[in-house]
């Protein structure tokens, strides 16, 4: 299982045109230069040459330039603890460790044994290479082997000269074991890479490294992952990386956070965030910012009480809730279950039986096909339960409640309410348990009801009585029982339809209770 922390900013900092093929291109471009002046250091005398306390430093007729730090010496030879190798057109190789050097009274280096190295690097104005861990260097043939612990390869574009400009790196660390034409580029690694980390290294003055992400706990195979990393740069081993079941933290700034697939826990913490929880059972939780959260496939629990977010999870069954904010909620066919406390919200819900709670503040609620239980807090709410048998319910405030297809339970609340009816199918008879006649409103879709079309005048309502007397009777409420019943011929010729029963305080209920839906829109 890979366990990840502090992951951010994939998106900017992994593709920031990062190209293993051109990487390694320059690297070898690099390595030849470094080799031409290995064999002049080798070959040819140096023009200058010195031993002042415990350093060497030396210059050869190319503009080759080599320094070194000593820990013994004598008139034959050296025993070097570090050492920086510069080649005429920029390119450098420098070593930490121990190697013997050994020279001639002139000061021509005859031979280097004994090279065993902690860390190897090498590189030019573009690309850089770090090797760390338990090394051999062959002279004769630039081959490395040994224990790695740590890859670290670093590419730019800009002016390396240019104060502030950024070199992006990425660091592979584990227990490898490491072979081949290493800086040439084509190296053998075999064994576990445990680590990646990745980020910037600015260069203004003093370097400052800036980390952006580490991912640690893995058990990647080494030869695959190099070979991932060989195809397409970092994303092709990212993939690999965030398989599994994974936990991701991110940082106080924006982060970019894609769990990909498997059981994901991720925190996205301040800033404004872009999280993918990828197919699995993801647990997401967003921070403060504002963010963007995508659950992916499965059944996944999403948080974010800070912020103004917005949230998709479309397949599975999710659970959502969210905090003061005003945020934007999208779910898909699952059973779902959204919080979306106070703010001014907006959510859409799929099929599905959904369960959608929202706080104090003015929503707008869609609950799609689905058995759903809707609960508005106070504020100005508009409530849609779609298809299915709904239990709506708002706060105090003027609301405007749609029961949909489906035999609904609606409660308004208090406050000036609007149940508005667009449902004349036999069997979808909604119950409204609390109008008041006082302030309340029937509301009816005139492309449903037809008859409506023309508006609604007193002559279409019939109160107090149970059937249509005269031709424009198209809507009858009968105070016996509070049955709400629609006749589309107005003249009881055909049967009428019980649209609902009403509840409530009803004394005084009259026509001007009743309007078309042109003037909720008006």
């Amino acid at each position: 299982m890979a366990t990840f922390s502090s992951v951010s900013d994939t998106s900017a900092t992994i593709s920031a045109g990062f190209n293993y093929a051109s990487y390694t291109a320059e690297l070898v471009d690099a390595a030849w230069s470094v080799g031409d002046s290995i064999s002049t250091v080798f070959y040819y005398y140096p023009d200058d040459w010195a031993f002042p306390a415990t350093n060497a430093w030396g210059t050869w007729w190319d503009g080759t330039e080599l320094y070194a730090t000593l820990s013994s010496w004598s008139a034959t030879s050296a025993t070097v603890t570090d050492f920086d190798l510069y080649a005429p057109d920029g390119a450098w190789l420098s070593g930490t460790g121990s190697a013997k050097v050994q020279y001639d009274a002139s000061g021509e280096i005859t031979d280097l044994t004994g090279v065993s190295l902690k860390s190897l690097s090498m590189g030019n104005d573009s690309v850089s290479t770090i090797l760390t861990g338990s090394l051999k260097f062959d002279t004769d043939s630039g081959a490395v082997s040994g224990k790695l612990s740590a890859l670290t390869m670093g590419w730019q574009d800009d002016d390396p000269n240019t104060v502030g400009v950024e070199w992006s790196y990425v660091t592979l660390k584990g227990s490898v074991s490491i072979g081949g034409d290493v800086l040439g580029g084509t190296p053998s690694l075999t064994g576990k890479i445990t680590g990646v980390e990745w980020g910037t290294v600015v260069a203004n003055g003093a370097l400052t490294w800036i980390p952006a992400g580490t991912a640690s706990g893995l058990k990647l195979d080494a030869a695959s992952a190099s070979a991932a990393l060989a195809g397409n740069g970092f994303e092709g081993l990212s993939a690999g990386l965030y398989s599994g079941n994974d936990t991701i933290t991110g940082t106080a700034g924006n982060d970019y956070l894609d769990a990909f697939t498997g059981n994901d826990k991720v925190d996205g913490g301040d800033g404004h965030d872009l999280i993918y929880g990828g197919a699995g059972n993801d647990q997401l939780t967003g921070g403060a910012g504002d963010d963007y959260i995508d659950g992916g496939a499965g059944n996944d629990k999403i948080s974010d009480n800070a912020g103004n977010n917005i949230v998709v999870d479309e397949e599975g069954n999710a659970q959502i809730t969210l905090g003061a904010g005003s945020d934007e909620v999208y779910t898909g066919a699952g059973n779902d279950k959204i919080v979306a406390g106070d703010g001014l919200n907006w959510v859409e819900s799929g099929a599905g039986n959904d369960n959608i709670t929202s706080g104090v503040n003015s929503d707008f609620i869609f609950a799609g096909s689905g058995n759903d239980k809707v609960v508005a807090g106070e504020g100005d709410n508009w409530v849609e339960g779609g298809a299915g048998n709904d239990v709506l319910g708002t706060g105090a405030g003027a609301d405007v409640i749609y029961g949909g297809e489906g035999a609904d339970k609606i409660n308004g609340g208090a406050g000036s309410d609007v149940f508005v009816f667009d449902n004349v199918a036999v069997g979808g008879k909604d119950l409204i348990n609390d109008f008041n006649a006082a302030e309340d409103y029937f509301a009816f879709d005139t492309s449903v009801f037809a008859a409506l079309a023309g508006g609604i005048t007193a002559e279409n309502v019939v109160v107090g009585q149970a059937s249509a007397t005269e031709t424009d009777d198209y809507l009858i409420f009968d105070t016996q029982g509070g049955k709400l019943y629609y006749d589309a011929d107005g003249s009881n010729g055909g049967a009428a339809v019980q649209i609902a029963v009403v509840k409530g305080s009803l004394t005084g209920l009259d026509a001007d209770n009743f309007i078309d839906d042109a003037v909720l829109f008006a």
